[in-house]
């Protein structure tokens, strides 16, 4: 096929979609001794995080009260990891059972992720708390290396959240 071919290309392009629709995971779970609501209204209360190591903050712009956050309102967010980083996703869920949000470096393409913190109740009453990014984009190996071990971040903030939902 010659280099300045239409097929060529149509080829390169294809190559590109299929590379950008590869994704990665990185997740986190935990049992925590308190009811699911317990643990929801814990971790919306942005205003008192000096518990959490990992995420800093959490505000919404414009400001408003966690309670009543929804899809498509805007946020700003502190990660304290291996690196600083400040991000301004857009949430996509704020329900009974889970929080998330999804951002983006430049277009999905490039680089996103979908941020979760799921509330799921168990038999027993406590709460299973799942933490969990789900990246994409062409770019996900080269950021992903530059925020550093995310698990280990992700576990830090799912271990203090436990910690302060059983004081």
């Amino acid at each position: 096929m010659a280099p300045n071919s239409v097929l060529f290309e149509v080829y390169k392009l294809k190559r590109l979609i299929r590379l950008s629709v590869i994704m990665s995971l990185v997740s986190t779970s935990i049992i925590i001794n308190a009811a699911p609501e317990t643990v929801r209204s814990i971790f919306l209360d942005f205003d008192n995080y000096e518990w959490s190591a990992f995420v800093k903050s959490i505000k919404t712009n414009p400001p408003k009260p966690s309670a009543s956050i929804a899809p498509g309102d805007k946020l700003d967010v502190v990660l304290e990891g291996n690196k600083t980083l400040r991000i301004n996703p857009v949430v996509v869920e704020n329900s009974l059972s889970a929080f998330r949000w999804k951002g983006n470096v430049g277009y999905d393409t490039i680089f996103n992720g979908i941020h979760s913190y799921e509330f799921n109740p168990t038999e027993d009453g406590k709460t299973e708390f799942v933490h969990k990014e789900v990246f994409g984009g062409l770019l996900r190996g080269p950021l992903l290396y530059f925020v550093g071990d995310l698990k280990k971040d992700f576990r830090l903030f799912t271990e203090a959240l436990k910690s302060k939902c059983e004081a």
